[in-house]
């Protein structure tokens, strides 16, 4: 009966001597909470992100259209692409937040002007088009003028009138 008390005793004191808490528990804890919070943060994120590439966007395309309305005030004509208005009307053209440039449609029988880029999918191309209203359109045609808004597009046609 001793012999039993004494094994009994040295292994009730070998738990009451661990103190704290395994590497191996906190490292899955630590891992969990931090798959929680990048899968709760990440849908904010990448609504973030959307909203700085539409602006930049913006911007861009506003810096083209004031580039190209100055270009056709001093020479009489719209210019024909992207490149006539640099380096004397914009020191470079970027490519859009979506890495596709900037292109020029001229409409046949009309005096104005059509900048059109592609976007990285519909959704995005209605928001930069909502931020211009109605000279704006959406078009699934590329560079090809389109003549009605489609709402399954990628691209955006921005048209300018003459000054």
């Amino acid at each position: 009966m001793l012999q039993k008390r004494q094994l009994f005793g040295c292994y009730r004191n070998r738990l009451y001597n661990q103190r704290g808490i395994s590497l191996l528990p906190l490292a899955i804890s630590i891992a969990i909470f931090t798959i929680i919070a990048v899968q709760y943060n990440l849908p904010q994120i990448e609504q973030q992100r959307r909203k700085v590439n539409i602006t930049n966007a913006q911007m861009t395309s506003a810096q083209i259209l004031n580039a190209a309305l100055d270009y056709r005030v001093d020479n009489g004509l719209w210019p024909v692409n992207a490149s006539d208005l640099t380096p004397t009307y914009l020191s470079i053209i970027n490519n859009n937040a979506w890495g596709h440039g900037w292109t020029f449609i001229q409409p046949p029988g009309s005096l104005g002007l059509v900048l059109a880029t592609q976007t990285r999918d519909n959704r995005t191309a209605m928001a930069l088009a909502a931020k211009y209203g109605a000279i704006a359109r959406v078009c699934a045609n590329g560079i090809q003028l389109c003549g009605a808004p489609d709402l399954n597009g990628n691209w955006v046609h921005i048209g300018i009138a003459p000054p």
